[in-house]
């Protein structure tokens, strides 16, 4: 497996090579740690973690790309040599150079489009140029992992035909799900935001929404748990400073995976308010899944398949970023409403018990392998 970050480790590429491991594969995952802060090798539940320490950084948009060639020589360099089946790219990122090994090895190649437009912010002339690199060699990959309905009809698209695209939905494990379903504690009512902290993500609309509410609502706390990008770090901190209920919010920061779970079980509102921009509006925000596993009641925006998700299980409300008076008054109705908060995320946590986890995207992931690797 190629990844272009440091493997903290990043779910979706744990969930998929710890899926691997189990049935039966060597898993290697080669991954840039930028910041220089993790062993250059570690294992990881059976899964060999190489990393390259070299210094780069996130949020540069074409200059980042620079960075890449020391990272593909790397890789190169890595893999020259080595008996290898499959090459599993994460992301576009590292599809250049696990293609171009793939066919020289004579491997297969799988390219997991994480993210349908994440080169959106680059320049046009940019967004162009790697818009066709993706179009070539996902054309010519042996299989294509997508995250949901957009990515599978885009790469449709691309290739003329749906066979080969496999969906793989960043759904939790039945693990991650809680044996019961959480009931507020009465006391207090905790919204919560659980992931990656970063400019356009709905966090600054979160925090004056919530002073907003708690003018009218003395028991109301707000909770966020995730990493902090570097780029927004000044920016959040502003916004935290600037609050009227300062106090009432609490800033966790970065968490181990396993850990995560706990915090949703103190949470009983989660809130997803991303902006519809190219960076995120054909995404389905993995936290969308992890509340609906916890019966937690979720207001979002319409970003990726969010919105047919929602309506189809009924466990939230979709809301325009804009719309600020609206999520005010939707969020309002949850607050008061403890049965509707309750039955929102009950019909939540039934879907996802039906369709939305881990282990019906893992018979998926080894089927696809079982297709493409000798026996």
């Amino acid at each position: 497996m190629l990844l272009s970050n440091s493997f903290e480790p990043d779910v979706r590429v744990l969930k998929e090579a710890r899926s691997l491991v189990q049935g039966g594969l060597l898993v290697t995952i080669l991954c840039w740690d930028r910041e220089k802060r993790f062993p250059p090798v570690e294992s990881f539940e059976g899964i060999i973690v190489r990393r390259i320490r070299l210094q780069g950084r996130y949020g540069r948009g074409v200059l980042s790309m620079l960075d890449f060639f020391y990272f593909y020589a790397w890789v190169v360099w890595h893999l020259c040599g080595g008996a290898i089946n499959a090459i599993h790219c994460h992301d576009l990122d590292t599809l250049p150079v696990g293609f171009f090994i793939a066919r020289f090895a004579g491997a297969k190649v799988i390219y997991d489009a994480h993210e349908t437009e994440y080169f959106g912010a680059f320049p046009a002339f940019a967004q162009r140029f790697l818009a066709r690199v993706e179009q070539f060699l996902a054309k010519r990959s042996d299989r294509v992992f997508v995250t949901n309905q957009i990515q599978l009809k885009k790469f449709c698209q691309i290739r003329n035909s749906q066979e080969s695209i496999i969906e793989l939905k960043n759904a939790p494990s039945l693990e991650f799900f809680p044996k019961s379903l959480p009931q507020s504690s009465g006391d207090k009512l905790r919204l919560g935001w659980i992931g990656y902290l970063q400019a356009r993500a709905g966090i600054e609309q979160t925090i004056g929404i919530f002073d907003e509410l708690c003018a009218r609502h003395d028991h109301l706390e707000l909770v966020f748990v995730g990493k902090i990008h570097e780029n927004f770090r000044a920016k959040f901190e502003r916004e935290l400073a600037q609050s009227r209920y300062r106090e009432k919010i609490k800033v966790v920061g970065a968490l181990p995976y396993a850990e995560v779970k706990r915090y949703y079980e103190r949470i009983d509102l989660s809130l997803l308010l991303y902006d519809n921009i190219p960076q995120f509006r054909f995404n389905t925000p993995t936290k969308l899944y992890e509340a609906m596993a916890h019966g937690i009641p979720v207001i979002a925006t319409g970003i990726g398949d969010v919105e047919e998700i929602i309506s189809g299980s009924g466990c939230g409300f979709v809301v325009d970023a804009k719309d600020r008076q609206t999520t005010i008054d939707l969020l309002e109705k949850l607050i008061v409403d403890p049965q509707l908060r309750w039955e929102m995320g009950r019909r939540g946590h039934q879907a996802a018990l039906k369709h939305y986890n881990w282990e019906i995207m893992e018979k998926r992931l080894l089927a696809a392998y079982k297709d493409i690797l000798p026996t």
